[in-house]
């Protein structure tokens, strides 16, 4: 087999369904390029982002992008949010179940990463019915930060972010999940927002 076959095995690309396809947890295959919002399913979001690790892996425990999905959700629920805008918290980094979880500082030199992930991002919400032009996505970036400065507090405290007080007293707080107990944690979360 020469270098370019053994690639393709690798990468599972499958050149019949598209240009960038990947397989996903319940065996269906997913065009990143071009996504269609039919074949996204919340079980394979749920199982990526519960085995994404939040800061590139580096905290001291293994913290998730489950996790840190809800603690979102929550923060904008704590702030008033309505029930679309909690949604799109929820889902705010579902790309990340396909595509891992890029650190900020590194994804800002990747405009073309960047740009296949709001693709696959507009699928995503448009798959699970949210509104966007409804959401408030102000107060879920919010919530990102929030979410963030607390989770650097609590599990990157070896080195020395600048942390945004007023949202850290805000942030939902939230001690690691071991994989499986984060994704459930996640589809939990879905389920009761999917009924408000």
């Amino acid at each position: 087999m020469d270098h370019s076959e053994r690639n393709v095995s690798v990468i599972g690309h499958r050149q019949d369904l598209g240009e960038c396809v990947l397989g996903t947890h319940v065996g269906k295959f997913i065009d990143i390029i071009n996504p269609n919002p039919d074949l996204i399913e919340i079980e394979d979001i749920a199982t990526g982002l519960s085995r994404a690790a939040r800061f590139g892996g580096q905290s001291q425990e293994p913290y998730y992008v489950a996790e840190h999905s809800v603690c979102v959700a929550l923060y904008v629920r704590d702030q008033g949010g309505d029930p679309n805008t909690m949604l799109a918290a929820l889902l705010h980094d579902a790309a990340e179940a396909y595509m891992g979880d890029m650190p900020s500082p590194i994804k800002q030199f990747i405009p073309q990463f960047c740009e296949i992930e709001d693709r696959l991002k507009d699928a995503i919400m448009s798959r699970f019915g949210v509104v966007s032009s409804n959401v408030d996505w102000s107060l879920v970036k919010e919530g990102d930060v929030a979410s963030f400065c607390a989770e650097a507090a609590l599990h990157m405290p070896q080195c020395e972010f600048n942390i945004n007080c007023e949202l850290y007293n805000k942030a939902v707080m939230m001690t690691p999940m071991l994989q499986n107990q984060a994704k459930h944690f996640f589809l939990d979360w879905y389920d009761e927002l999917r009924v408000l």
